[in-house]
């Protein structure tokens, strides 16, 4: 029994003075949590409160910020397209549309309803203007609403281009007063305007919603910041406009925010303007009563207008999370307080109780237990005291120096560790005692006062005599197994969890394969080097796992020469069923194996060169079934050997010539004369070579032959990829200067034959390198390939067109007919030039130089006409 548990068995004033320690300790646990309990409510309380208000302010601050930069990035949008459109004034509704498409306005900027331009149209050019329109759009076309005016800004380019938003083609959108001074804002002042607050109907007419329009001008030609009013106005050519939600537009910049706790309330200063947006799910949630526990205002200047967004929490503990947990924490912790101070007192009054079942259960342990008061008498001894004596006399109230009158020897030593104990020592000894008499390890134990005095003793003396007759019979068996095991030549040894050596026989302490010789605590990959721990790691987390493993091993010896082990591993199970170490047992097999080597040595060197080639290697017989597949066979066809043996070749092995049907032909056009036809077991299909040579037995006739495959997929589909790559350009895919030199010569030599002519075009590309410089290689590169795709358009089957330097282009016309002709192809291709590039939102313009050699007027050798 341990020392601190016998403690429990004291002295009954010991008792009484931890039964009022007790009775004190249960009134201050519960008064201490009680006032931590508040303490941490209080304070978890305004900490969770300023987190709540961190967290509305910066959603907040990010609502605000939002709003003004998506309305930044619309009105970013009109201006962008109002210098597009002054550009390029004879944009029509197809280039608009294109234009409109890559701004991807569906998907980045859903917000946005419609994005148009209004033109200025004189009242004496409507008519003309009606018909022009009307060709482009349909007869639908027509100005509304009427207006006698000397002029009219009517919509002719329209985003979308749908047919319920067509409707909205043909509008005068200066008939309404408030757009109309809009629009007179922008003109006059160069600057975008907005009308801040209107209404927009869906193309069903059956519901609306509040918007605002941006209003950008675009003139004819640019007058500058300093023009007068009367400049700007007789430059104008129109408006670009683009119609807005509120309700859409905040929706759509708050997607990335976390607003769904927030109410927004967006109100300008303008009283014409008023409330543009009001969304107040929590008030409504709530009630009007309960005031918001957070409220913030932010003052925002857009659109040409001061603005107020008002941003509402939800009102009180709604707004700050974590609240009820928070009560719920201080609630816990005053009943845990509660719960402490009833289990203390509960315990105080079970003491007692405690203190009678302690007896009888100390009567039922296999130890001698006693307390001894500070007079030397003994307070409690359990039965062991009486069992353990032939006297049978109980010890209790008696004094120590009565009850060991007959053992001098015990009581001299338990005197003496009376006397250490009262300095505060603990003390153990071993001794002899009893009738008949056993070994006993006897521990004493101080009972302090608070004082650190000694009020008593406890004597706790455990019977250990049966241990020592275990341990003298465990020596004895293990001398034993010694003894029989150092006769055995193979090496046993015994490791524990750890892998640390426990026991070994003679065998092990005389081998020469080791790096250390064996002693006992030595681990495992200190007996052995690097390589080989490596191979047996695998086993020894087996055998560690519970399981018996055996397996091969090779090891040098102290001359350096390899010795082939057999060894076996098999758990040591311990008492409890765990796997606490292992036995191992190793034999030197290096003699067997050297003449199982010998015996098997031609067959083992073939059978390993076999297993080791990558070509598929398959014997038949005489009748030309399988009879032996390689690994690399077994991968090639398929077929697992064990299923192919006794199967005809044929079957095992279909193959034809490459070729030789239009499937083949389709499958392998890489395919060259020779090349056989392989299909799989599986259905896959590959090019081979094959090599076929015949077995003959001792007569001279046939047994059978030995087939050798070579897997050539791969090897004829890179050797067509290397000589396509070798004769043209990676980036644009057109033949290169190799590829032009082989057609240039095979051409002259066709034309030199016919006596017809053949033309050579040099193409060039004026200031390429100012796009590179400007723009970077990837620009450039996109336009190279542009002007790539261009000229074959243009050429079509008429030329052959090449690549030969970074900005250079060759075309060759065979049989052109005349000189007329291809000076038309020339023009042909400078035409093409003309047009603008599109590449990555930039508009490019990219010249053509051209130069131009006639076969045989300037040259006959390709030599010639390249200069």
């Amino acid at each position: 029994m341990r020392a601190d548990a016998a403690r429990a068995l004291g002295s009954p004033a010991s008792t009484h003075r931890r039964l009022r320690r007790l009775d004190a300790v249960a009134w201050l646990v519960l008064s201490s949590a009680v006032l931590l309990s508040a303490w941490f409510g209080r304070t978890a309380w305004v900490h969770a409160e300023r987190m709540a208000q961190t967290r509305f302010d910066a959603r907040s601050e990010a609502a605000a910020a939002a709003i003004a930069n998506r309305i930044q990035g619309y009105e970013d949008i009109v201006r962008a397209s109002a210098g597009v459109l002054e550009a390029r004034p004879q944009m029509d509704q197809a280039g608009f549309s294109a234009y409109v498409a890559k701004l991807q306005l569906a998907k980045r900027h859903p917000a946005m309803q419609t994005l148009g331009f209004a033109r200025r149209v004189a009242a004496s050019e409507l008519p003309a203007y009606l018909e022009r329109q009307r060709l482009q759009h349909g007869k639908d076309f027509n100005l509304h609403p009427a207006n006698p005016g000397n002029e009219h800004l009517v919509v002719d380019l329209l985003y979308p281009y749908l047919p319920q938003m067509r409707r909205l083609l043909g509008t005068d959108v200066s008939f309404e007063p408030v757009r109309r001074a809009a629009l007179q804002q922008a003109r006059d002042s160069g600057e975008l305007t907005a009308a801040r607050r209107v209404t927009f109907g869906d193309p069903a007419g059956t519901e609306s919603f509040s918007g605002f329009l941006l209003y950008a001008p675009v003139y004819a030609q640019e007058p500058g910041s300093t023009a007068s009013i009367e400049a700007r106005r007789s430059s104008l050519r129109g408006y670009t406009s683009a119609g807005l939600g509120w309700e859409q537009m905040i929706q759509e910049a708050l997607a990335g925010i976390e607003h769904d706790q927030l109410d927004l309330r967006l109100e300008s200063s303008d009283p014409a303007t008023g409330v543009v947006f009001d969304r107040h799910r929590l008030r409504d949630q709530y009630g009007e009563q309960q005031a918001p526990a957070f409220l913030n205002e932010h003052r925002m200047d857009f659109l040409g207008s001061p603005w107020i967004l008002r941003v509402a929490s939800a009102p009180g503990s709604a707004a700050v999370p974590g609240s009820t947990r928070i009560l719920l924490l201080a609630g816990t912790g005053v009943l845990l307080g509660l719960l402490v101070f009833v289990l203390l007192r509960n315990l105080a009054r079970s003491a007692r109780r405690s203190r009678a079942l302690l007896n009888a259960a100390a009567d039922h342990l296999p130890a001698l237990i006693a307390y001894i008061g500070q007079d030397g008498r003994y307070g409690f001894a359990n039965r062991a005291s009486r069992d353990w004596f032939a006297s049978g006399q109980s010890w209790m109230v008696r004094k120590v120096d009565e009850v060991h009158a007959d053992d001098p020897g015990f009581l001299a030593s338990l005197q003496e560790a009376m006397e250490s104990c009262g300095k505060g020592q603990q003390v153990s000894w071993q001794a002899r005692i009893g009738q008949p008499q056993r070994t006993v390890q006897f521990s004493l134990v101080p009972d302090t006062e608070d004082d650190r005095r000694a009020s008593g003793w406890y004597l706790m003396g455990h019977d250990n005599s049966e241990q020592h007759r275990a341990f003298r019979e465990l020596a004895l068996a293990r001398d034993q197994l010694q003894r029989v095991t150092d006769k055995l030549p193979a090496m046993i040894s015994q490791y524990d969890r750890d892998e640390k050596c426990v026991f070994y026989n003679r065998a092990c302490a005389e081998t020469r394969l080791l790096q250390q010789p064996y002693r006992p605590g030595i681990r495992i990959d200190e007996l052995l080097d690097d390589k080989t721990y490596a191979q047996c790691k695998p086993y020894i987390d087996a055998v560690m796992a519970g399981k018996d493993v055996d397996f091969e091993s090779v090891a040098m010896d102290a001359d350096g020469r390899p010795r082939r082990l057999h060894s076996y591993f098999t758990p040591d199970i311990g008492e409890n069923g765990e796997v606490c170490g292992f036995f191992a047992m190793s034999n030197d097999l290096t003699e067997k194996a050297h003449l199982e080597n010998a015996l098997f040595d031609a067959h083992e060197r073939a059978e390993v060169t076999l297993t080791s080639i990558s070509d598929a290697v398959i014997t038949t017989d005489a009748e030309d079934r399988v009879t032996y597949m390689n690994p690399a066979a077994e991968m090639l066809s398929g077929w697992m050997l064990h299923r192919a043996l006794g199967k005809p070749v044929a079957e095992v092995l279909p193959v034809q010539v490459a070729g030789d049907d239009a499937l083949s032909r389709e499958a392998y056009p890489t395919a060259m004369p020779g090349d056989l036809h392989l299909l799989r077991q599986d259905g896959a299909q590959m090019l081979v070579e094959r090599s076929l040579s015949p077995v003959r037995d001792r007569g001279t006739s046939s047994a059978g032959s030995v087939i050798v495959l070579r897997d050539i997929t791969e090897a004829r589909a890179l050797n067509a990829r290397m000589a396509y790559l070798a004769h043209h350009d990676a980036l644009t895919g057109l033949p290169n200067r190799l590829q032009l030199n082989n057609s240039l010569g095979k051409l002259i030599d066709s034309s030199s034959s016919s006596g017809e002519g053949l033309a050579v075009l040099f193409i060039d590309l004026d200031l390429f390198k100012h796009v590179n410089d400007a723009l970077g290689h990837h620009i450039g590169d996109q336009l190279l390939q542009q002007v790539t795709r261009r000229i074959q358009r243009s050429m079509g089957s008429e030329g052959s067109v090449y690549r030969t330097g970074g900005d250079e282009f060759v075309v060759l016309l065979d049989k052109p007919g005349s000189r007329e002709r291809v000076q038309q192809v020339a023009q042909q291709l400078l035409a093409v030039a003309d047009e603008p590039y599109t590449v990555a939102s930039h508009e490019l313009h990219q010249a053509f130089s051209i130069g131009i050699s006639l076969f045989p007027d300037d040259g006959y050798d390709a030599s010639t006409l390249m200069m």
